[in-house]
């Protein structure tokens, strides 16, 4: 039941349907007695263009095939067109080959880039969409940019994280110019997976300190050179990582646009796991916020250092207790006010030694008792004004 069949309209591609009135000009041989055309509906299910150009001569002249629909020309154009047709009557049932899809095994790396058109709204520029997807340019993407200048990326990726429930786990976003690995779920290349992203010389892993300036696709480690050695710690000798840097394991973010004239600004939390020098370091470029909901406790098995630069603030709802095993150092540059609106109960069990270098003024607004158990003098000289009652008892 299948038709065979040469024409000159192009655009009669494959699921196009045909009814062919007359004979005239039919190539019997190709239809049989069981399939006369006349009259009768045809589905069109494949179509071969083939185009000769009739000015070219040598081997860039002759006939070829083209196995899609060409683009739209003119009568002044000097090629001939042919379509060749393969037909089925409308009124059989056509099942088209089964293909089998492709597959894509293994796993591959591809590097994450923001799309130009807005698949994404609110993206930015660094290319994820609402439910945490991104896009990346596989190696072997050879498509060149639409003309809108959208780049061959992949379809949306989703991010594989070790926890992942509705509305809470663990979100560690890819960012622009990172290097995934993919792998494929049901091997369709269509549903792409990021298992992790990995180091390499393009991007380098993090040290103990951002010190390493990568610029474009080099490791560049020579020209990192940063002027600030208080903030970046840049050392020439850690061009090439330490191994004692093998023992630190981390977490580090990159602020996007780093405060100031700053080159660098990130957030950090690393493990230093080397013999006799373990070490926890939390550090945030902006603001460290900490809550709890209950109960807070902190323990310092030894020292503990506390640098405030700027002011500081520190309410309590209800009581605080403050012990100090040792002595207690306090030093006041400026002034300091102190207002207690209820009681206040001072206990020296030894000496108390109080040195003023300028006046004093004391103003009891009830009464004042003084129990002195020995001697009790004045230097030079001491008014005493008393606006009520005072009593002195003296013991010796």
């Amino acid at each position: 039941v299948r038709g065979r069949g040469r024409t000159n309209a192009v655009a009669l591609t494959a699921g196009h349907h045909v009814m062919i009135a007359d004979g005239q000009g039919l190539d019997p041989m190709f239809f049989d007695d069981a399939a006369r055309p006349f009259g009768r509906k045809f589905l069109v299910t494949s179509q071969v263009l083939l185009a000769e150009d009739s000015t070219a001569l040598g081997p860039q002249g002759g006939l070829w095939a083209l196995p899609a629909r060409p683009r739209e020309m003119s009568a002044a154009d000097p090629i001939d067109l042919e379509a060749v047709i393969e037909t089925v009557p409308s009124d059989v049932a056509f099942l088209p080959p089964r293909i089998r899809a492709p597959r894509a095994c293994g796993v591959q790396t591809a590097i994450t880039k923001a799309s130009v058109t807005p698949w994404q709204k609110g993206a930015g520029r660094i290319g994820v969409d609402c439910i945490g997807r991104v896009r990346a340019r596989l190696h072997w993407d050879r498509r060149a940019p639409s003309p809108s200048g959208e780049p061959g990326l992949s379809p949306p990726i989703r991010v594989a994280t070790p926890w992942a429930g509705h509305a809470w786990g663990t979100t560690f976003l890819p960012r622009e110019d990172m290097e995934l690995v993919l792998a494929f779920q049901y091997g369709d290349p269509l549903q792409p997976i990021a298992l992790g992203a990995v180091h390499g010389f393009v991007n380098p892993a993090p040290r103990e300190r951002p010190h390493l300036d990568v610029v474009g696709q080099e490791n560049n480690l020579a020209n990192a050179k940063i002027r600030d050695e208080r903030q970046l710690h840049y050392k020439e000798e850690k061009v090439h990582r330490p191994t004692g840097e093998h023992e630190i394991n981390m977490i580090r973010t990159q602020v996007h646009q780093a405060p100031g004239d700053r080159p660098f600004g990130y957030h950090e939390l690393s493990f230093d796991d080397t013999p006799g020098k373990e070490r926890v370091r939390l550090h945030s470029e902006g603001v460290l916020e900490e809550e709890a909901e209950r109960d807070h406790r902190t323990l310092v098995g030894r020292d503990q250092m506390n640098v405030v630069h700027g002011g500081q603030t520190e309410t309590i709802a209800a009581n605080q207790e403050l012990e100090v095993g040792g002595t207690r150092d306090v030093t006041v540059l400026g002034n300091e006010n102190e207002v207690v609106k209820g009681k206040q109960t001072i206990l020296v069990l030894g000496r108390k030694h109080t040195e003023i270098g300028g006046d004093q003024s004391r103003i009891v607004g009830g009464d004042e008792n003084d129990t002195i158990g020995k001697d009790a003098g004045a230097g030079i000289e001491r008014t005493l004004e008393v606006a009520r009652d005072r009593k002195t008892e003296v013991g010796g």
